[in-house]
């Protein structure tokens, strides 16, 4: 969940209200990462899943809240900025495909899945910190899992796309 290589705030709000409402609790680690990977990125797969609407639905009452309190200054774009685009691609990943193998669900470039698959694993290891705050040791346990899951092979080596 990125905008220009930076967390974006309203993604941000998302997250945590998935966590306020446990709704990646009863979910195993690893479609867990579908809730918290909404990434900028250009392909859009149109097919929505469960997950998809979950968090689309969240952000819509965000929005609401927002308005209704007099916080939100243009509501034109904001769905826009959810975009699940890479959902498969890093799903596939985190099941343990090889990497030429996931390269083949996308056009997208491989600098960018690789960006974008580093960047789930801070936002995961962020809501792990969280968790871990808030004392909810199994959320924590769910992010540390996915994370693991996705850390390995080309993505992490410390001398590429870093």
């Amino acid at each position: 969940m990125v905008m220009d290589d930076q967390p974006n705030e309203d993604n941000k709000e998302v997250i945590n209200e998935e966590n306020v409402d446990e709704i990646t609790l009863p979910a195993p680690p690893v479609p867990v990462q579908d809730l918290v990977d909404i990434s900028d990125q250009e392909e859009q797969d149109p097919d929505e899943d469960q997950g998809t609407e979950i968090v689309t639905s969240i952000a819509r009452e965000i929005m609401e809240q927002e308005k209704i309190h007099g916080l939100q200054q243009d509501s034109s774009g904001e769905f826009e900025k959810l975009n699940f685009g890479l959902t498969e691609v890093v799903y596939e990943w985190a099941q343990g495909k090889p990497f030429a193998q996931i390269m083949e669900l996308t056009d997208v470039q491989e600098g960018i899945i690789v960006r974008c698959i580093q960047q789930l694993n801070e936002t995961l290891r962020d809501v792990r910190d969280a968790a871990h705050i808030i004392g909810c040791p199994i959320l924590k346990q769910k992010m540390e899992e996915a994370s693991n899951a996705i850390k390995r092979d080309i993505v992490f080596a410390a001398s590429l796309y870093t």
